[in-house]
């Protein structure tokens, strides 16, 4: 089921836009252009929470905050992978529910950081591992269980059950 047709819009520059604040194809799937199917009850919702919330943060910044990577198929997670980016092999933008976001330099980074957190505590917030460079942010925890991998993955040496990472409300790394 997909969800991007019925709340896509044009603004006055004829670009596709899902929200106020972003565009079409800020969001959609670098590699192959495609957007998130919908797989599961809860997914679309968790999706347009994660708008809103960006909305909400763009608004209160007051300056233009350029998202980097949205949703991103199976096969573009792994060639990041390939080339030795910094990913993870089961990561919520393949969900559709993260996005990669930047305000200009690392200053201006840290500062929209705190910003985040101080205002959504329970936001997955990647930062400090990407060398300040980028915040990466999802709402992984409003998932239902149907819709997270049932896979185990390991961090910091453990290992965990995937389902209980991506659950873990106000994550930093």
């Amino acid at each position: 089921m997909l969800i991007f047709d019925s709340i896509t819009f044009k603004n006055k520059y004829g670009i596709d836009l899902l929200t106020p604040y972003i565009a079409r194809w800020e969001y959609k799937d670098r590699l192959d252009g495609s957007l998130p199917v919908i797989e599961c009850d809860g997914q679309a919702k968790a999706i347009l929470t994660l708008f809103h919330i960006f909305n909400n943060i763009r608004v209160m910044w007051s300056n233009p905050i350029k998202i980097t990577s949205g949703y991103r198929t199976l096969e573009h997670q792994k060639r990041l992978i390939k080339e030795g980016k910094k990913a993870a092999k089961y990561s919520p933008h393949t969900k559709g529910v993260a996005l990669d976001i930047l305000a200009g330099t690392t200053y201006d980074n840290e500062q929209l950081y705190h910003l985040i957190t101080d205002n959504y505590p329970w936001l997955r917030i990647g930062f400090h591992a990407y060398k300040q460079k980028f915040i990466h942010m999802d709402v992984a925890p409003l998932l239902p269980d149907d819709c997270i991998p049932d896979e185990k993955v390991i961090l910091r040496g453990r290992e965990y059950k995937l389902i209980d990472v991506w659950h873990e409300k106000g994550a930093r790394w």
